[in-house]
């Protein structure tokens, strides 16, 4: 994933992520890795989206 491992764990941790611990290494799903990578994509893309065009408080 090319992230920090502390990173990995802190999406195991919060749920993001769902992951097993089988001794002392988690396993992972590749559909989930899949999963998160798609809602962080989306989130970003919406966010930046936001800041290039940020809504008109007029409505026009």
């Amino acid at each position: 994933m090319k992230i920090h491992p502390k990173t990995v764990v802190d999406h195991i941790n919060s749920g993001a992520l769902p992951a097993a611990k089988i001794g002392r290494a988690y396993v992972m799903l590749t559909r989930d890795v899949m999963a998160l990578i798609t809602r962080q994509v989306a989130e970003q893309t919406a966010a930046r989206m936001r800041r290039v065009n940020p809504p008109n408080p007029r409505g026009r």
